[in-house]
């Protein structure tokens, strides 16, 4: 795998944007023996909705980001040619969102999402749904944060995918102790970008 500066990884997003209308990343492979945290700030695991937000949030934070997909390139814009399980593990984080969280104001939210399932429902995302306390350095975006099987298959969807992930490489520009992160920092870079972090705020 190669690093990806954060310059590159913009100029990256701009041309595509520039020339198609959409984003899209090359994965470049390269021998395996140098050690991945010698060679990046933040590291993508996965190059889906929530992986290829995450990225862009860390590289317009300023951080050395590498994205690592498992297939020649990360176009966020194809369909799965065989079936996928949707629900298969997913992150115990130190807060759960669940179905009561309906609005219900968080005050370490990161973004909000609604239900696609049915109309009314909208929900602000702990930041806490996206690490564990034990393993302060790593964060989930996507299907895989910390989600009560009440809301699970809410969560699991595009939308959220791209909230989480936006909040997720936000989070690894700023720092990496996830725990100690200073909230109130996060969320106003986050709502210099456009998020909308509490309901109040729509």
């Amino acid at each position: 795998m190669r690093r990806e500066a954060a310059h590159a990884i913009i100029a990256a997003k701009r041309k595509w944007t520039e020339n198609n209308g959409g984003i899209i990343m090359e994965f470049i492979r390269e021998e395996r023996q140098t050690p991945i945290k010698d060679r990046c700030r933040v590291l993508v695991a996965g190059g889906g909705y929530a992986g290829v937000s995450a990225a862009l949030a860390a590289a317009r934070g300023g951080a050395d980001v590498l994205l690592l997909e498992r297939g020649e390139s990360c176009v966020p814009v194809t369909m799965a040619t065989i079936p996928e399980l949707r629900m298969t593990r997913r992150l115990i984080g130190e807060t759960d969102v669940c179905a009561r969280d309906d609005h219900r104001r968080c005050e370490r939210s990161v973004g909000m999402f609604s239900d696609w399932t049915k109309r009314g429902p909208v929900y602000e995302l702990p930041f806490g749904a996206l690490y564990h306390p034990s393993v302060p350095n790593l964060l989930t975006a996507g299907r895989c944060l910390s989600a009560a099987d009440d809301l699970w298959n809410v969560t699991r969807v595009i939308p959220v995918c791209a909230v989480s992930g936006e909040a997720a490489g936000t989070a690894a520009a700023l720092g990496c102790d996830f725990p100690a992160l200073d909230i109130a920092a996060l969320q106003e870079t986050l709502r210099a970008q456009g998020v909308r972090v509490h309901l109040d705020e729509l």
